[in-house]
């Protein structure tokens, strides 16, 4: 049930991350900080262009993660109208990162360079720890999973063993779903937004049997979950 909407974020959104009460997303038009105490109601605090068109944003604790380009850039975002830079580290010199997600001590990123594994246990100085070479668009992480997204409309999604995060090993691939965008694991549940089938479909993420599919929802478009809510941008944040 759709229960409030800010209107027009521009003609592209690239991320969206949630912190309290406070909505982070970037896209054509900048990079913004949206207050939606009142879901009714969410208002803009405030846009700038530090960050834009590509790139993507992870929020673990009071730390925000930003990869755009070569560069995985950690925020403190305890205020959230003050966040301020911890540490940015350059991933290589034609590197083309896509999207970032943590656990513990690592954060794992998709890219054009294959997946990345970042020890960030010193905030302050990230080091790269291992690089498996492919072609990605994006990664969810899930307990002692990683699910790297395919860069092309026909291609699969592989899962990655990240028991050792050291030593990712490939399990298996989403055959179900052709050129998945976008996919968020909740409990024994995934929700993805996929070429093939088209649109946004929830399924048992063992079995692979797909619950439900709305195909208003196009490839492209952005899933969070945070606190029982499902944010899904499409050009407007809805």
């Amino acid at each position: 049930t759709r229960i409030g909407r800010t209107g027009s974020m521009g003609d592209y959104v690239s991320s969206i991350a949630a912190y309290g009460d406070f909505v982070f997303i970037t896209g054509n038009f900048g990079f913004r900080l949206i207050d939606y105490s009142n879901p009714s109601l969410p208002s803009i605090v405030w846009s700038n262009y530090d960050f834009g068109w590509y790139a993507s944003l992870y929020i673990n604790s009071h730390n925000m993660y930003i990869v755009e380009n070569s560069e995985l850039v950690i925020l403190d975002i305890s205020s959230p109208a003050s966040p301020f830079e911890e540490s940015h580290l350059t991933l290589g010199p034609n590197v083309h990162a896509f999207e970032v997600e943590t656990q513990g001590r690592y954060a794992y990123i998709a890219s054009w360079e294959g997946l990345f594994v970042v020890d960030i246990y010193d905030l302050s100085a990230p080091e790269i720890v291992v690089n498996i070479i492919g072609v990605f668009a994006g990664i969810t992480v899930s307990s002692d999973r990683a699910y790297l997204l395919p860069a092309h409309s026909q291609g699969r999604t592989i899962v990655y063993d990240i028991q050792n995060p050291l030593q990712p090993v490939e399990m298996s691939r989403l055959w179900t779903f052709e050129g998945v965008s976008q996919l968020e694991i909740v409990g024994d549940y995934g929700y993805l937004v996929s070429n093939s089938p088209a649109g946004l479909c929830s399924f048992d993420q063992v079995s692979e049997e797909i619950i439900n599919c709305y195909p208003e929802y196009p490839v492209g478009s952005r899933l969070l979950f945070s606190d029982s809510k499902l944010f899904i941008t499409s050009g407007d944040l809805s």
